[in-house]
């Protein structure tokens, strides 16, 4: 079966793994509300202006491997117990911030997020083989933020490759500023 060119609407979200979730998952209500292709890509591509995402590495295992930092760095960072925060910007993952251990990484993230978000939307928890520390997180966020619709996503392999086993992360679409 062919599809003709007007059919088909590309979007580049600038975003992987769990992130796109919340993209999909709105074109999806806005399919389902009779809404034309036009209309949901002019949404989507107005959240994907707003949306954030962060991610907490457990281990800097995986960003040694990576080249991304120096074997040095990464024994240093394990014996000091850092947990690096990346945040998707432009379409990279860049250095939010380090902190020693995991409820500091909440709280960094939760001082991030927490004026930031824009509750109208669903919120996407996203983890790498972290089942348990998932949990811990999204309890400790609902705690502070009236999150109103939730999703937990396992992190997808493009995220999977930077993080390693252990990462939690958050994706929302923030208060629009305009």
């Amino acid at each position: 079966m062919e599809v003709s060119e007007d059919k088909i609407h590309l979007i580049d979200s600038r975003i992987a793994s769990f992130g796109t979730y919340l993209l999909i998952n709105e074109a999806c209500k806005l399919r389902d509300e009779g809404k034309s292709a036009s209309e949901i890509v002019i949404k989507i591509e107005h959240m994907i202006k707003n949306l954030k995402l962060y991610v907490c590495l457990n281990t800097l295992k995986y960003l040694v491997y990576g080249g991304r930092i120096s074997k040095a760095t990464g024994v240093v960072g394990t014996m000091l117990n850092i947990n690096p925060i990346l945040e998707a910007v432009d379409g990279e993952l860049v250095q939010a911030g380090k902190v020693r251990g995991k409820k500091l990484s909440y709280k960094f993230m939760l001082e991030k997020v927490k004026d930031d978000i824009d509750t109208s939307y669903p919120v996407s928890f996203g983890h790498s083989h972290a089942h348990k520390a998932i949990k811990d997180f999204e309890s400790f966020m609902s705690e502070h933020i009236d999150i109103k619709e939730r999703e937990i996503i396992s992190i997808g392999p493009t995220v999977g490759t930077y993080s390693g086993p252990g990462a939690i992360g958050i994706a929302y679409i923030k208060k629009d500023k305009e």
